[in-house]
């Protein structure tokens, strides 16, 4: 005959009482817990909604806003852009800046559509360009670019990713064409462009100038 007293039921059922209020405990202090981060979408008005406000256009190049949308959504819709100089170089026409600190990693990617049939030839892309100074300012060094120059007729995704160099202190990124023939015109739509700044933030000394002397030997 199985023998189970009343006292050995009040301490097992208080065991059982500790043991969720642990768990309990344990769960609260994992939501208090800071979560990774996903990186975040600098750009300004980065799907064309309704127009391409809040992008540069520092050469003046023909920019415009289009209804082709990379979703097919009536309610937004594209950046036409079209490298007008067609002389086989890389015509950089809309574009945002952001400052940076060098080493910080830099990820970017679009949607572009390059229409087949035009008097002119060519493909878009994406690139950066880093700057010494805030503000894009004091030009440094170009960096990575993306691109596709072999679909037409249909959105393609190109993205590219880059490291900030020694000394940087801004980026910008362009919406980009490159035209393949002599003084004729090229357009492509560009759409749901992404561009994510992580800086490199861990430590402040990897001792890669043979040094120690940000480091403390202090235990906190």
């Amino acid at each position: 005959m199985l023998h189970f007293s009343y006292r050995t039921f009040l301490i097992r059922n208080e065991t059982g009482r500790i043991l969720m209020k642990q768990m309990l405990v344990l769960c609260a202090l994992a939501l208090l817990l800071p979560m990774p981060l996903m990186a975040q979408n600098v750009l300004v008005n980065p799907g064309f909604d309704s127009d391409i406000l809040s992008w540069d256009n520092p050469y003046n190049e023909p920019a415009i806003w289009d209804g082709r949308d990379a979703s097919d959504s009536a309610a937004s819709g594209s950046a036409l852009l079209t490298n007008d100089l067609g002389n086989g170089g890389s015509t950089g026409i809309l574009s945002q800046c952001f400052d940076v600190s060098e080493g910080a990693a830099i990820n970017f990617s679009a949607k572009v559509y390059q229409p087949s049939g035009q008097t002119g030839e060519g493909f878009g892309h994406l690139r950066i360009r880093f700057y010494s100074e805030a503000a894009c300012q004091t030009y440094l060094s170009s960096g990575n670019s993306s691109s596709d120059d072999s679909s037409f007729d249909t959105w393609i995704a190109v993205s590219g990713s880059d490291t900030a160099v020694a000394s940087s202190g801004s980026v910008r990124l362009y919406l980009a064409i490159i035209g393949t023939v002599s003084n004729e015109d090229f357009a492509v739509h560009f759409d749901d462009v992404v561009m994510t700044i992580e800086a490199d933030l861990l430590f402040a000394d990897d001792f890669e100038d043979g040094t120690t002397d940000a480091w403390s030997p202090v235990e906190p």
